[in-house]
């Protein structure tokens, strides 16, 4: 006790130094400067976004956490005065020094503020900042008054190419009377009609070569624009006018792949396939046809520039590719000359990872070792060999093993249930696998799945959206042995879960996919993502069984196929996600997620590998895996978990988490977490697990907490520690709303990636 009051006091103490020394801001502050405390913005008009203009300044505050807190400034003043310490070049680096303030970048920042409102077609716009100190501190307001914004009057288009107007005049144009005169609408406008026409085979032409006059002359806050060529090309010979618009014709396309890295002076082969032509040693290091298939550009037709693209697109995803580029060279006769110059990606990967685990207060060790090839048949196919062990240590004594060997073989455009036409716009894989795990775990059962798996899965080029569709998913589940503890505790004859540890298959198909709206080029921009699965099982069987009038078992009228159990049910699920971004530092991610499965037929229960638990790093923080639910179900096993009944038909996931960058690579969050499982039928043995209508929203669990996360760039790992507030598994106590302490309610969750 008294190790532990001095341990709270050191800490404590730590921490007032930190905010004594912390509280001094401008202690880096040189004398007859001014630390830029805080910048502020006022708007007079709702059209416009204060985030966005937010962008256009030039100098803003140091990094705060929750609006107010400056935690790296904090960091950096801690540091001593001598610089040639490693210990003081080590804090600063961690920090963020202080931000002085500069009046040049102030006017700078309004003359940005006045051109960004101007091209929103603000003209009259007018901006201005003040400017106040205090002792050494300095904050610096921007005062806008937008006034009323110019909008478009008259819209007329005067180009000199048929094909040009028809392509300006099209349904699909951004540009109407009525709109503001913005800008970027205007030069979106323009990026269109160049990319229609690139699209239609003018290899020359170019964004640039539009232009719109404007004259606001018209009437009040009223402009007309009309769209034009630019006047050096409206005024160039003929000759170089013809040549941007005509149409180019692709005359051959051509593949330079490179050398071996062991023989680089060997000379290059070429051959010769219509109007294709392969250039590299040894007909290079990929089929002729796998890059005749991945290559949208035809010889004999016009250029295209989005086919341009989607070949860049298709042939960087295979995997014998490490880099592919793609130009163009013109041979006369308004025709071009397609060269690919493809890199060779290395065809052989082996990984290795040893790691400690940690389950239900069980400790234990796993390794996992890796073999890839990626280019095996010269076809950019894919082998994947990796085998896992783990070893665990049990808190009511002995060990427990798990061994995994999996092989998958992938196969790029080998496509099934897509046609030649959508072929063109995605990047497909057919993927071949099979799996076999062996589960030893001797207080209760030993256990082998053999499993195997084929399954399509499919890209669009834009990859915003991604699916996958297995059409043969097969897997047996065979237990040799079972304990005798096991067995009375579990497998009794009226505990329903007593299927999921008899010997058993499932035959199923499901369809998977996933979308975002996210971009690249514009990473604070918010974005949503979408998640969903819908999988179904036993249903051929049963067809089969029932037509060959198979008999049924006397306990549950089920069929049995070979003499072997097999489950029938539907399980869908679907999760979204909502990234409110406020700045590269800051942003809220608000998280929902439901699953039902249900099964029917052939089954009286889900199996257990395919049913919901609640609980863990991704779910509700709270709570350790597999710990939460169903419904109002109490463990009273004490501190082991329940995995048996702790599992469930339906699940709920509803998470909010504020992340916010603190040093270096490191992340802050605080999050709340809420949900829970419940089953779709009532089991004898997890009572008050139910799911009913009128009971359900009084039994969604909820949690909050922090977490730490490290970016490595190359992952991501995530410490977050839940505390619990709600607890519906002690209702009947009347102690569901939690005052925490420390062994009962909180839990620390170690994991690698974001939670969602």
């Amino acid at each position: 006790m008294k190790h532990s009051k001095l341990t709270y006091i050191y800490i404590s103490l730590t921490i007032l130094s930190f905010i004594f020394v912390s509280c001094n801001t401008t202690r880096y502050v040189p004398d007859g400067q001014y630390l830029l405390d805080k910048t502020k913005m006022t708007l007079d008009n709702k059209q416009l976004d204060k985030d966005d203009l937010t962008n256009y300044l030039r100098q803003k505050q140091n990094t705060t956490i929750f609006g107010f807190w400056k935690l790296q400034l904090d960091i950096y003043n801690i540091s001593g005065n001598d610089s040639t310490k490693w210990i003081n070049m080590a804090i600063k680096a961690m920090g963020e020094q202080p931000e002085i303030l500069d009046t040049a970048l102030t006017q700078f920042s309004e003359q940005q503020l006045t051109q960004a409102l101007h091209n929103k077609g603000f003209f009259d716009a007018k901006v201005t900042s003040q400017t106040t100190t205090k002792q050494k501190k300095a904050k610096v307001q921007y005062d806008i008054v937008a006034g009323q914004p110019y909008t478009l009057n008259n819209y007329t288009i005067n180009l000199e190419n048929d094909e040009l107007t028809e392509i300006a005049n099209s349904p699909r144009k951004n540009i109407e009377p009525g709109i503001n005169f913005d800008a970027d609408v205007f030069n979106a406008e323009r990026q269109r009609i160049a990319n229609s026409m690139r699209y239609r085979g003018y290899y020359l032409f170019d964004t640039d070569f539009l232009y719109y006059e404007a004259d606001s002359t018209a009437a009040d806050h009223k402009i007309d624009a009309e769209l034009t060529l630019r006047d050096y090309i409206a005024n160039m010979p003929d000759s170089l006018k013809q040549r941007i618009f005509t149409k180019y014709k692709v005359r051959k396309v051509i593949f330079e792949m490179e050398n071996d890295e062991n023989d680089t002076n060997q000379a290059k082969d070429t051959a010769y396939y219509n109007q294709y032509v392969f250039i590299g040693q040894n007909k290079g290091f990929i089929r002729h046809s796998v890059l005749i298939r991945n290559c949208h550009i035809i010889p004999q037709t016009y250029y295209n520039s989005l086919l341009v693209d989607l070949t860049a697109s298709s042939l960087n995803a295979l995997s014998a590719v490490k880099y592919a580029s793609i130009n163009f060279k013109y041979v006369g006769n308004d025709e071009l000359d397609c060269i690919i110059r493809l890199s060779k990606s290395k065809s052989h990967t082996i990984t290795a990872e040893v790691e400690g685990t940690y389950s239900a207060g069980d400790w234990g060790v796993a390794g996992q070792l890796g073999y890839a090839h990626k280019n095996i048949f010269h076809g950019s196919e894919e082998l994947n060999i990796t085998g896992r062990g783990a070893y665990e240590w049990r808190q009511t004594g002995g060990t427990a093993m798990d061994w995994n060997v999996k092989a998958s073989l992938s196969f790029p455009n080998l496509v099934l249930f897509i046609n030649k036409n959508q072929q063109r716009r995605v990047n497909t894989i057919t993927n071949f696998s099979v799996q076999y795990n062996y589960q030893n775990r001797p207080d209760e059962y030993t256990r082998t799945i053999l499993a195997s798996t084929i399954k399509n899965t499919w890209t669009p080029i834009s990859g915003r959206w991604n699916q996958s569709f297995a059409f043969f998913d097969l897997s047996y589940i065979y237990l040799p042995t079972i304990s005798d503890n096991f067995r009375r505790q579990f497998l009794t004859s009226n505990n329903i879960l007593r299927y999921s540890y008899e010997d058993h298959f499932i035959l199923d198909w499901n369809y998977s996919g996933n979308f975002s709206t996210y971009r690249v080029s514009q990473p604070l921009k918010n974005y949503v993502t979408l998640t969903y699965s819908l999988e179904t099982a036993g249903n051929l069987l049963y067809g089969i069984a029932a037509a060959a009038r198979l008999p049924k078992t006397d306990d549950d009228n089920s069929y049995k196929m070979f003499s072997i159990r097999f489950s029938q049910y539907v399980k869908g699920d679907f999760s979204v996600s909502f990234n409110h971004i406020w700045n590269k530092n800051h942003r809220i991610v608000y998280h929902a997620g439901v699953g039902i499965a249900y099964p029917y037929g052939n089954s009286q229960s889900i199996p257990f590998e395919k049913r919901y638990f609640s609980g863990g790093a991704n779910s509700v923080r709270g709570w350790q895996a597999r710990a939460l639910g169903p419904g109002t179900f109490s463990n009273t096993s004490g501190s082991i978990i329940d995995f048996n009944n702790q599992a469930g038909d339906i699940k709920l996931d509803l998470n909010i988490e504020y992340r916010f960058k603190l040093i270096w690579r490191l992340e802050g969050a605080l999050f709340t977490d809420a949900g829970n499982i419940w089953t779709i039928k009532e089991y004898p043995t997890q009572p008050g697990g139910l799911f009913k209508f009128n009971e359900f929203y009084k039994q969604i669990a909820w949690s909050y907490g922090l977490g730490l996360r490290l970016d490595l760039s190359v992952f991501v790992f995530r410490v977050d520690c839940g505390i619990k507030l709600y607890d519906p598994s002690r209702i009947a106590s009347g102690t569901q709303w939690r005052q925490p302490n420390w062994r009962d309610d909180v839990t620390f969750h170690f994991a690698i990636g974001y939670p969602f």
